[in-house]
């Protein structure tokens, strides 16, 4: 139950029949109002706690630490316990070390910790956090002052990420007597691998017995058996000059993207230029991401295409995605994802808000008096209907020569589908209420109409599309 809150902090306890008490602090993620971080797992192994949430990412300034603490101490001292526990991560790390020795912890446990989050103590190296740095609010870096030597610590991190190693050499040099447990292919996220009540008891049984060579021997056995294992240690390596082995990792485990380390994996392998086989699996890929975070990556898949010099496969995954009702707003709306990559995809984007009732996307000529030719075998065409009814979209269709074959498809979700009773020399199709359809509209040659003999056009040209109208 919540038993505390100021404006900075909120303090939740709950007690249970034991000596122990955890005192967990939050990473910066988790929202105010939702109990302690770590609480069900504390309900689940019956271990008293206490949870400091803070209401932002504020990394418990001394403003609002004060009070609070002083509510905790009246908990600790009613109860009288004989152990206790600092645990957190990042930010909540941070503040386990900070506050070990004004809670009389015996044991702290600290994953992915700040030494600081004040640029001048960081030397301007470390700009992770700089955006909560406030200088109004007083949020000193760790000291040697903050826990005993009596203390026994841990600090859990990923050496590979350059920005936590850092803070972690810091922290050494203000308490020399910490010990360290290096989780490699982690990164910043050390904690996920520990998730799940029987981790946390198994790990908060050595530290309380203060058997370091126990907890790192468990440490590294817990990751072992974790099951995104595959993929942390894929994102590191896509950072690092080993980028070319995390993608073929990647490959093996692509069902373990997550929403957390999923816009970081797109990054890097739009970094490291990735190959065409990686973007194939990740644009089938559904991403646990909300729509603009998704319409980012997809972004950098576009990216990726259009410097290997693929348009209209950039294209045609566009419109793909304008299939998908989550995203279709979204690409809209955030069309500065895509205006950068290709024109043609900045023309549809610019042309579906003005709400045409039909655009020529992909493979067209410009417009002549009669109408316009496609300039490849494939060539797309979009039909937007913003009314609230559904409408029919007719158009004449000319060939340039007779043994020209003509197919249209229709997109049905991620799959085309061939388009029945199309006539050849006219085409209908029913655009329902709201919505946009996306035809892909193929011919099996070009033709020039100088090669016919029957003009100076030199132009290949396929399919002629005449007289558009939506009724």
């Amino acid at each position: 139950m919540k038993i505390y809150e100021n404006e900075f902090v909120e303090v939740y306890y709950q007690y249970r029949n034991s000596d122990l008490i955890v005192i967990s602090f939050n990473e910066m993620g988790l929202r105010p109002g939702l109990g302690a971080w770590g609480q069900s797992v504390f309900e689940k192994s019956g271990t008293s706690y206490l949870g400091f949430v803070s209401k932002t990412p504020n990394w418990f300034p001394t403003e609002g630490m004060h009070d609070a603490l002083a509510c905790s101490d009246k908990i600790l001292a009613e109860n009288g316990f004989g152990r206790t526990v600092t645990f957190g991560h990042s930010q909540g790390g941070y503040a386990a070390l900070k506050f070990a020795r004004r809670l009389q912890a015996d044991t702290v446990l600290a994953f992915c910790p700040q030494y600081s989050i004040r640029p001048e103590d960081m030397e301007g190296k470390d700009g992770r956090f700089r955006p909560y740095y406030r200088p109004d609010l007083t949020q000193p870096p760790v000291n040697g002052s903050d826990a005993g030597t009596d203390c026994f610590i841990t600090v859990f991190y990923d050496p590979s990420d350059k920005s936590d190693a850092m803070n972690v050499a810091h922290i050494k040099k203000s308490l020399p007597h910490i010990q360290t447990a290096k989780i490699f292919g982690t990164g910043h996220q050390t904690i996920r691998a520990f998730s799940g009540t029987e981790n946390f008891t198994r790990l908060l049984s050595a530290s309380l017995d203060k058997d370091f060579p126990r907890l790192l021997s468990l440490s590294r056995s817990i990751k072992r058996s974790w099951n995104s294992r595959r993929v942390y240690l894929a994102r590191s390596l896509l950072r690092s000059h080993h980028h070319r082995i995390g993608q073929r990792l990647l490959e093996t485990c692509l069902n373990q993207i997550n929403a957390e380390i999923g816009m970081e994996i797109f990054q890097s392998l739009a970094r490291n230029r990735a190959d065409g086989f990686i973007w194939e699996h990740l644009n089938s890929l559904t991403l646990p991401l909300p729509a603009p975070q998704q319409m980012y990556c997809k972004s950098l898949l576009l990216k990726n295409l259009i410097a290997a010099g693929h348009n209209l496969k950039a294209a045609e995954w566009f419109m793909l995605w304008l299939a998908d009702k989550q995203l279709h707003d979204t690409a809209l709306i955030g069309g500065g994802y895509f205006n950068e990559f290709e024109p043609a995809i900045s023309r549809l984007i610019d042309s579906l808000n003005n709400s045409p009732q039909h655009l020529y996307l992909m493979g067209w000529f410009n417009q002549e008096n009669w109408g316009r030719w496609s300039k490849s075998t494939d060539a797309c065409l979009v039909l937007n209907n913003t009314d609230g009814r559904a409408h029919t979209f007719r158009c004449g269709i000319r060939k340039i020569a007779p043994e020209q074959e003509i197919t249209v498809h229709r997109l049905d979700g991620n799959r085309w589908i061939a388009h029945p009773h199309t006539p050849s020399d006219r085409m209908e199709i029913t655009v329902e209420a709201q919505s946009s359809t996306v035809l892909r509209i193929s011919a099996n040659r070009l033709f020039s109409p100088a090669e016919l003999h029957i003009g100076n056009d030199e132009r290949l040209l396929g399919i002629g599309i005449e007289t558009p109208v939506m009724f």
